[in-house]
């Protein structure tokens, strides 16, 4: 580099502000794009195509769009806690993993915000109708109480506007198995009928301060979990799917199809963690084209890197946008 004088070029240090992942992440945009490509061989070389002489000669520009990190705000640690332990209340109560009743994430959200009615909690992300009408309840008497302790912001007097005008229903569960359909990757991924947004199958907590919630008769539906939900929790425990694939003795695409379809019923999961970032303008470009009928044409229309995973999460994230289309 020193011997060669590289130092000295205008262009010397122009990414050092940027983080390996960053810059691999651009270098494969600008493969996607075609700006660069790669020469054969064993060890494969990055060239410039005929397509980036004009960019370097300033004749134009390329534009990329990035995303841009929100600053997170400071969460009320001791409302964090109290959240967490009704939490932890709840999911003895119920017989279910804590997380299954809401994510750390969530309960941050809640005490960054500190939500004291029905509209302003199911704005939380995590929260979704059933398990409003499960919990929310219960934790917005949390959140009022501190208020009133510590002297915030006080609530409004409650309105007659009712958000859930109809119940959700509640989803049967499905039997382990070693391996099931979704594993065909031309599976239709998108349904004809609305997702429901079942949260688990458990019967809805009982009021708090009642005598049924100091003893509750544990029926055999508390500890009945469906199989995708037994992988997402594994999941959010931490395990890779390869991990989880071994300690369930299922295939890799099932667990992955577990993960997705969680997501589908709205769970919480980071879609963005499932997509290259490169690719992802394209894919769901190709997702609105080509539709969701059959995943095949998506793959073959894709650059061989794209895997079905990362096509069943793009249609996961836009759900609702490729509904409308």
């Amino acid at each position: 580099m020193l011997s060669y004088g590289f130092d000295k070029l205008s262009t010397y240090g122009l990414l050092s502000n940027m983080k390996i992942k960053e810059i691999t992440d651009l270098i494969n945009y600008l493969l996607a794009e075609q700006y660069l490509t790669l020469a054969g061989g064993q060890f494969p070389v990055i060239k410039l195509t005929g397509k980036a002489t004009p960019v370097l000669r300033s004749q134009e520009k390329v534009y990329r769009k990035v995303r841009k990190r929100k600053e997170a705000a400071v969460a009320d640690s001791d409302l964090f806690e109290q959240l967490r332990a009704l939490r932890k209340e709840i999911s003895q109560r119920e017989d279910i993993p804590p997380y299954v009743v809401f994510h750390d994430s969530t309960l941050r959200e809640m005490a960054e915000v500190c939500p004291t009615d029905q509209v302003s909690m199911l704005a939380i992300k995590g929260m979704g109708e059933t398990k409003f009408a499960r919990y929310g309840h219960s934790f917005m008497e949390v959140i009022r109480k501190h208020l009133q302790e510590t002297g915030g912001p006080q609530p409004a007097a409650p309105t007659a506007t009712t958000i859930l005008s109809t119940p959700v229903p509640t989803a049967a569960p499905s039997a382990t198995a070693k391996t099931d359909a979704s594993d065909a990757p031309d599976m239709p991924v998108l349904p004809a009928a609305p997702i429901a947004t079942v949260d688990s199958p458990v019967p809805p907590a009982a009021p708090s301060g009642s005598s049924q919630a100091a003893s509750p008769a544990k029926s055999p539906a508390a500890k009945r979990i469906s199989s995708h939900l037994t992988s997402y929790m594994m999941y959010q425990e931490g395990d890779t799917f390869e991990e989880i694939a071994q300690k369930r003795g299922l295939t890799l695409t099932t667990v992955q199809n577990h993960i997705v379809r969680s997501g589908m019923e709205g769970y919480e999961l980071d879609w963005d963690a499932l997509i290259p970032q490169e690719y992802e303008e394209l894919i769901l470009e190709r997702v609105k084209t080509l539709g969701t009928k059959k995943l095949r044409p998506i793959k073959d229309a894709l650059p061989d890197q794209v895997s079905y995973l990362a096509i069943r999460a793009v249609i996961g994230k836009y759900r609702d946008e490729i509904k409308k289309e």
